[in-house]
């Protein structure tokens, strides 16, 4: 998460990353209602085959264990803002 999500993402996944603020189409909040009613599969897709002005991301995390680790992170900061 840090190295490829965080930048656009942010920290905490509030899509406010270090470069969001220079995007023409800001990057999704991650830890919002809408987001935390995705299911787990939808977030793995994202990751793998890119949704909206994101990319796929399949190329850098190449192993598929590795995305869903991400997932759960995604998850987990989530968690963290009940």
């Amino acid at each position: 998460y840090d190295i490829y999500c965080g930048l656009c993402h942010g920290d905490q996944g509030k899509g406010d990353g270090r470069i969001a603020a220079k995007m023409a189409s800001k990057p999704r909040n991650l830890i919002g209602d809408d987001a935390k009613a995705y299911t787990d599969g939808r977030i793995f897709y994202a990751i793998t085959a890119g949704k909206g002005v994101m990319g796929s991301y399949a190329s850098q995390i190449t192993d598929a264990n590795r995305r869903w680790a991400v997932v759960n992170y995604v998850r987990t900061l989530q968690r963290q803002t009940k």
